[in-house]
């Protein structure tokens, strides 16, 4: 089940990756934009936190990716459609323009003080999920 789950989250992720795509405000245009690095985490969902609240929390950090000068950037927070999978119903997938980036953001003072903002919230869903973290191949 687990290698399911994994071939799931596989899927999703290549899915994603290749066909992200954002609009350019000041000119209206949709532009391709890839992005080089990206996590995946797999939520065990019997830690009883709700979609509002994951929600709530990753817009707060992506507002802050935003204002560090990376709009697009950052985390979306996605859920199983079959109702018979109870364990990992909700998958984190966070994409990051490159190696740079990701490491510019991740050091940022402005990343770290809206992370521990949310130190309690993250602990217990960190603990108990599955993460990687992956680089595009060229």
């Amino acid at each position: 089940m687990k290698k399911f789950l994994h071939l799931i989250a596989l899927f999703i992720l290549y899915s994603f990756v290749s066909c992200v795509s954002t609009v350019d405000e000041g000119s209206e245009k949709a532009e391709l934009l890839q992005y080089e690095v990206t996590s995946l985490h797999l939520i065990d969902s019997t830690l009883n936190v709700s979609e509002l609240e994951f929600a709530k929390v990753l817009d707060d950090i992506n507002d802050v990716i935003a204002e560090i000068g990376y709009p697009g950037a950052g985390y979306s927070l996605w859920k199983v459609q079959d109702d018979s999978i109870m364990q990992y119903r909700f998958m984190i997938l966070s994409s990051w323009p490159d190696k740079a980036a990701y490491d510019s953001i991740h050091s940022s003072e402005a990343f770290n003080s809206a992370w521990e903002k949310h130190t309690e919230f993250f602990e217990p869903a960190r603990e108990q999920s599955i993460y990687q973290r992956y680089d595009l191949v060229k």
